[in-house]
């Protein structure tokens, strides 16, 4: 029979075990950033939440020019490539990131991946009209094929952000994720064991 103390740590370190694995899939907030490119300013700073599918932002974030869906801005059906004889700018050089609308008849994964398909870097996509609520966008079906990052905006600031597209020649989009509140929650632990 175990001893009262015994069972007192079972139960401290499984409260401690769900506790991180609660902490561990919370979605990681981070920012979306206007920059401007002839000031190298930020103009505006928008919050967002990534995918729970595809990869990873990297470290330092990515910047790219950001293309509004077209023809079909829920991207459930094709869209048109980034627009590289306008930037004067390829797909091997620049980055370009896809705006999309939430919406249509297909899955998270499915928009972003059509992005992927279609040589966009990464995809931004945004919430029905006047929904501000953000998540983690679930990766579906086709999660496990996307091999680019995404995140998810409210609705206002995906208007915001629409405003700031390629055709100004002017700004340039920052996706930065922040789980640096995830690493300082976990270092005690990390020091314990």
């Amino acid at each position: 029979m175990a001893s009262t103390s015994q069972r007192f740590m079972d139960v401290i370190l499984l409260s401690m075990l769900n506790l991180l694995t609660f902490v561990w899939i919370r979605p990681v907030n981070g920012d979306i950033y206007v920059k401007n490119i002839f000031t190298n300013h930020t103009v505006e700073k928008y919050q967002d939440v990534q995918s729970s599918f595809g990869l990873d932002f990297p470290n330092d974030g990515l910047e790219g020019w950001l293309v509004y869906a077209s023809p079909d801005s829920t991207a459930c059906s094709p869209v048109y490539g980034p627009p590289v004889n306008e930037t004067k700018c390829d797909v091997t050089t620049c980055n370009y990131i896809l705006l999309i609308a939430r919406g249509g008849k297909c899955e998270f994964s499915d928009k972003v991946l059509n992005a992927q398909q279609h040589q966009y870097s990464a995809a931004i996509v945004h919430n029905y009209m006047h929904n501000e609520d953000t998540f983690a966008m679930g990766g579906g079906t086709n999660g496990s094929l996307v091999n680019i990052p995404s995140t998810f905006v409210g609705y206002s600031d995906g208007m915001e952000l629409r405003q700031f597209n390629y055709t100004h020649r002017k700004y340039i989009i920052k996706i930065v994720e922040d789980d640096t509140e995830l690493k300082l929650f976990l270092w005690p632990f990390a020091v314990v064991v």
